[in-house]
């Protein structure tokens, strides 16, 4: 029944093609994609060159789909349960305010969102982006090293977060200067702490 509903639905509201390329796919499947790489000081959970990841990650960030943000947190999930115990907080790196008001949305917290959350792991938004930057797609590689400098801010929490390792995720790099610029701006703001950063696909 629940399948003829969902064709029916399909004729009224034709889904896109990256969101019916990866529907079939189940979670735990999905962990066969998961294939750990790092490069500099950031931690890679999949290759974006894979079809249904980069499906995945589009559908999620393009098209507003909870099935793709699903499939990528568990790439996520895998690799947090593989870390040592430590309470954690989640960073999501940001979208400006003019941006995340007209995708309606960030993919990134869209991902943290369907993680496995216990009462050691937090999601908290440290960083801020100030300015609007042109898409990294469209720039060349030396374009895009620096297209994000001074680009973020840090938010100072309202909890003591002393004891707490950080963990900045970013849904795909490329140069990784995203990445870097958010990552920097901790550094310099919270000297004590240990900082990972992650990246679901690249």
């Amino acid at each position: 029944m629940l399948d003829i509903f969902n064709r029916l639905l399909d004729c009224l509201l034709p889904p896109h093609p990256l969101v019916l390329q990866i529907r079939k796919e189940k979670p735990e499947h999905f962990l066969r994609f998961f294939s750990l790489q790092k490069y500099e000081n950031c931690v890679y959970l999949s290759d974006y060159s894979s079809n249904l990841i980069n499906s995945a990650i589009k559908a999620n960030k393009f098209h507003n789909d909870t099935h793709a943000s699903k499939l990528l947190a568990t790439l996520l999930n895998k690799w947090l349960k593989s870390l040592p115990e430590k309470p954690t907080i989640l960073v999501p790196i940001p979208l400006t305010k003019n941006h995340e008001r007209d995708r309606g949305y960030n993919q990134v917290l869209r991902i943290l969102q369907n993680l496995d959350m216990n009462e050691q792991n937090l999601i908290l938004n440290l960083l801020s982006k100030t300015r609007d930057t042109v898409s990294q797609t469209k720039l060349n590689r030396q374009q895009r090293l620096h297209n994000l400098d001074d680009a973020f801010t840090f938010i100072k929490p309202d909890m003591d977060i002393k004891s707490y390792r950080i963990i900045l995720v970013d849904d795909v790099t490329t140069t990784g200067a995203t990445i870097n610029s958010a990552h920097k701006i901790l550094k310099n703001s919270l000297k004590n702490h240990e900082i990972i950063c992650v990246a679901i696909a690249h």
